[in-house]
């Protein structure tokens, strides 16, 4: 059975709510607002419950692409997907790590946030790879002419 590519939909729940719950725990803890503490945890949360559903679909749909003859693309495709999955395992230990804070009722450590900070850097990074990827594909399709920078290898289309 062939789906449409789905991946592209299911990253923006883990690319939305794993900044939110950052921002929003950094607020609780300067501004000492529990409200925000326990939004932080729930995002998280949810951002973890999400993200295996985007680590399969994007397998899936890598599965239905096919290799590519352009090394610069499959050196991006494998950064992408090996980063991917890093991320869903430090999704997990930081989940364990925020519900510590959460049972206690206390707002996440500087630690914490220092930690959870990288991991939205490094999410960040992926994002761009796979835009960055899924664009070049878009442009190809539609024919337009465009240049769009990929990590190694400027792709003129």
């Amino acid at each position: 059975m062939v789906f449409p590519p789905v991946h592209p939909i299911f990253v923006n729940f883990t690319a939305a709510l794993v900044p939110a719950s950052f921002f929003s725990d950094a607020m609780a803890r300067l501004l000492r607002r529990k409200s925000l503490a326990s939004a932080g945890w729930w995002m998280l949360l949810y951002a973890t419950l999400a993200t295996p559903i985007t680590v399969i679909t994007r397998w899936y749909w890598f599965k239905q692409m096919g290799q590519s003859d352009d090394p610069g693309t499959m050196a991006t495709m494998a950064i992408h997907k090996w980063l991917g999955g890093g991320l869903a395992i430090a999704f997990l230990g930081l989940l364990y790590w925020r519900w510590r804070f959460f049972r206690s009722g206390n707002a996440p450590g500087w630690v914490y946030l220092a930690c959870i900070g990288c991991t939205v850097a490094a999410l960040v990074i992926q994002g761009h790879l796979g835009g960055a990827m899924s664009f070049v594909a878009d442009v190809q399709a539609t024919g337009n002419s465009i240049v769009l920078a990929l990590p190694n290898r400027s792709a003129p289309v």
